[in-house]
């Protein structure tokens, strides 16, 4: 009996201490898109019906991509938790473009997002779901933020909204291609 508690115990602890090495470990899924090029659609709508074009103020962009077709409240909280964060961009004058695109094909739900959330940048929306149809995304949601430098291709991916380190990782990245710029 205690040789069998003993096994249990250690095999408990080795698998525990194998999921710490394998955690900073990328997915091989996601390896593959360092370095490609993004293609942002042509026409986006800003959900009252004018038409905007992407300009971008700064060399870096974070892309965040939205499909609306899955849940609607669960969309809504994770994208409420954009706030903080450009909140955080502002305060340390973070030279960087937010850019949100929300596919829909249903105009109320962009509306019903959009309205429900405090954010006090343009959110764009993308009826057609050409940034999909454009791009090979990752199958995981959590994997649809990219951080793109001015040439669109992509510098890291992953949503910071649940992962302050990963948060460090792209201030680190920005910091450094803008000091670089310099």
């Amino acid at each position: 009996m205690k040789i069998s508690l003993f096994i249990l115990i250690f095999l408990a602890f080795y698998s525990c201490s194998k999921q710490k090495s394998t955690a900073n470990l990328f997915p091989s899924e996601i390896k593959e898109y360092y370095g490609k090029q993004l293609i942002l659609p042509q026409q986006i709508w800003y959900f009252k019906g004018e038409k905007i074009n992407v300009e971008p103020l700064y060399p870096l962009s974070i892309v965040i991509y939205y499909d609306l077709t899955d849940c609607l409240p669960c969309k809504s909280k994770e994208f409420s938790l954009w706030q903080p964060l450009i909140d955080d961009i502002r305060k340390n004058n973070i030279p960087v473009n937010i850019i949100p695109i929300c596919a829909s094909s249903d105009n109320t739900f962009f509306c019903t997002l959009y309205e429900n959330n405090e954010l006090d940048i343009p959110c764009l929306w993308d009826q057609q779901k050409d940034f999909e149809k454009y791009n090979t995304l990752p199958s995981n949601p959590l994997y649809h933020t990219f951080l793109v430098n001015e040439e669109n291709k992509i510098c890291l991916m992953g949503t910071p909204l649940y992962n302050s380190n990963l948060w460090q990782n792209y201030k680190k990245i920005i910091a450094k291609f803008t000091y670089n710029k310099k």
